[in-house]
């Protein structure tokens, strides 16, 4: 098959350059959104300072889940690698839902104000205060302790794949634990704003610090030593960090920054944006940005932000069959597939047998990306196979496991 490449000079998220990168999503209309989470199956949930809501259609609409939660000003959430999530309150200590948010429960520190969050590969849960440093609970939250550092706000939170915790402080700048928050270790060398707002690690384990005046510091090495990556004179209240590496920096009255380069360089992506108070940010499966702002609610980016290609990469296959996500999965889970040129599609599930189960989409399509849901809670837990057939003799299959078992 003839390959195909770019000569694009530049970058572009859309596909055409009169479209805006940002779309307002439907909500949730209730001042400021300070934190966003997507779990495995793509929903979006927003801390606001009336509660949670939760989105299953890209922000389309949103639906109030708060039963159970007795403080309804929500600071801070994260969602463990089980889909569980944590809510934290600015006084009322944590709550956690097993149950994709349908009910809370309080599971401490009582009367706490929590401002930060973070599960490490264990399980274990750390939340940073409002002035009290760390607390940890090692037991899904049925008992805190408090692990330092001693009397500091911790804005941040962030968890390396070596499980190495950085907490970002309100005027001390980073503290590292090497041990699962028993001790602490002030790392500020070269970090010239010790207000550290936000933290993110990417692939390569690089940590990257939002600032309050600062703009964003990038250190290579662990947090030994830190450099200014820019946009100098900024506060960065927010960052997350695309499957392809790039760099999103929520700003408090910048709108938002793109780095495609490890923050070498930063590119202002607010066209569509209205409100340019950001204060949180995430990331789907499908490379989608969420930004949550101070007053406009959630917005969204137009198109994937990982299908990206640069100066003389090469272009994909004509067709694309993308591995579900998650896998494996329970339930239900998502599948990505995408067309550069025009064709009839059809995509179907089959057993391990090659009997064909479920025909998902069987139709035309002109070029772009497309995603389907696939429900399986009335198959039994096993093996299954996804299969693309595009006309013109293209097909390519992917191999999902499901793990439940049929529901009777």
């Amino acid at each position: 098959m003839r390959k195909v490449f770019l000569s694009m000079a530049i970058l572009v998220y859309s596909l055409s350059h009169a479209q805006d990168f940002w779309q307002q999503t439907n909500g949730p209309n209730t001042g400021y959104i300070k934190s966003l989470v997507i779990n495995s199956s793509d929903q979006i949930f927003a801390g606001t300072g009336a509660g949670i809501f939760r989105s299953s259609d890209n922000g389309d609409s949103w639906t109030p889940t708060n039963t159970g939660l007795t403080r309804l000003e929500i600071t801070s959430l994260v969602i463990h690698s089980n889909d569980d999530i944590l809510a934290g309150t600015d006084d009322s200590g944590v709550f956690r839902s097993t149950n994709n948010g349908d009910n809370w429960t309080p599971v401490g520190p009582a009367s706490t104000w929590i401002i930060s969050l973070a599960i490490n590969s264990s399980g274990h849960f750390f939340a940073g205060t409002y002035s009290g440093g760390v607390f940890r609970s090692t037991n899904g939250g049925g008992n805190w302790t408090s692990i330092g550092p001693s009397n500091i706000g911790v804005l941040s939170l962030a968890v390396n794949s070596s499980g190495h915790i950085f907490a970002g402080t309100n005027g001390e700048g980073v503290y590292r634990s090497t041990n699962n928050g028993n001790n602490w270790t002030s790392i500020n060398t070269g970090l010239t704003d010790a207000s550290v707002w936000s933290l993110a690690i990417n692939s390569s384990g690089h940590i990257f610090a939002g600032t309050y005046s600062g703009g964003v510091f990038r250190s290579t090495d662990n947090g030994n030593e830190w450099t200014p990556a820019g946009p100098a004179n900024t506060w960065a209240t927010s960052l997350a960090i695309n499957s392809s590496g790039h760099i999103f920096a929520g700003t408090y009255d910048n709108g938002v920054l793109l780095s495609t380069d490890n923050g070498d360089n930063w590119t202002s992506i607010n066209t569509g944006l209205t409100n340019p108070h950001i204060w949180s940010l995430a990331i789907n499966s499908r490379g989608l940005v969420f930004a949550g702002t101070g007053g406009g609610g959630v917005y969204r980016s137009a198109q994937s932000t990982t299908a990206v290609k640069g100066v003389n990469e090469e272009m994909p296959s004509p067709f694309e069959l993308r591995q579900n996500n998650p896998n494996p999965f329970n339930a239900s889970t998502n599948i990505v597939y995408s067309l550069n040129k025009s064709g009839y599609v059809v995509l179907k599930i089959c057993d391990m047998l090659g009997n064909e189960l479920q025909t998902l989409v069987n139709g035309f399509h002109t070029p772009g990306e497309y995603a389907v849901i696939f429900d399986a809670q009335n198959l039994p837990g096993g093996i299954y196979f996804c299969k693309l057939l595009v006309s013109g003799g293209f097909e390519q299959t992917k191999q999902m496991i499901l793990t439940n078992y049929t529901q009777r």
